[in-house]
Formats: structure tokens, sequence, C-alpha cells
């Protein structure tokens, strides 16, 4: 079933249409016609980082799946894991990996 993701905000989790998801938070750092309100200091480093006016920088790669929060997550100790739990577990594991990671939340604390 194809269904038109502008607007319909159940379908497209945190990347969906409409400002507090990652695409128009994003969009409006980079693009114009956007409110400065609109522009926050999280986007504005993605943009910097991925955007040299309006093109990539260099190639960008996106995965996505559909999550239930009856799956096993990561770490199969934890049993059934929901969405955000599972995002925040993913971003901690990729700092470790790459400190330079945009997303802050997540990331384990530098001493």
């Amino acid at each position: 079933m194809l269904v038109a993701l502008a607007g319909h905000k159940s379908k497209f989790a945190r990347w969906g249409d409409g400002y507090a998801y990652h695409v128009v938070d994003l969009s409006a750092c980079v693009l114009n016609g956007h409110s400065d309100a609109a522009k926050t200091l999280k986007y504005q480093a993605w943009a910097n980082c991925l955007f040299d006016g309006q093109s990539l920088k260099k190639p960008v790669y996106f995965w996505a799946m559909s999550w239930d929060g009856k799956q096993t997550g990561i770490w199969e100790d934890f049993g059934e894991t929901n969405l955000s739990f599972l995002e925040y577990l993913l971003i901690g594991v990729a700092s470790k990996i790459s400190p330079e990671l945009l997303n802050k939340e997540g990331n384990a604390r530098q001493k």
C-alpha cells in the first residue's frame, strides 16, 4: 500500500513531515523559507556537516526499517525493545564507533 508522506506523520516516525521531525528540521537549516525560530543548533550542526550551501558535501546513505516494539533490539537481554529506547541504544553504540557522531542524545558523556 502506498501512502503519501506529506502531512501523514504516523507513517514516517521521526523522519516525517513537519517540525520536530528530522527531515523538516534539517531542511529548515538548509533551505530558504523557514523562520529563524525553526533553525535549531542541533540541526544547524547537521547541516554544516552534511551540506555546502544546498548541496551535499558527499554522498549520504540512509537505511531504515519498520519497527514493532515487540521486536528484540541490539541486546537480546533487554527483550522487547520500544523504538525510543532502541534509538538511544543505537546512538550510544555509534558514538563509541564514531565519536564525532552528530547526535548528542544517547552519547556516552565524556569526562
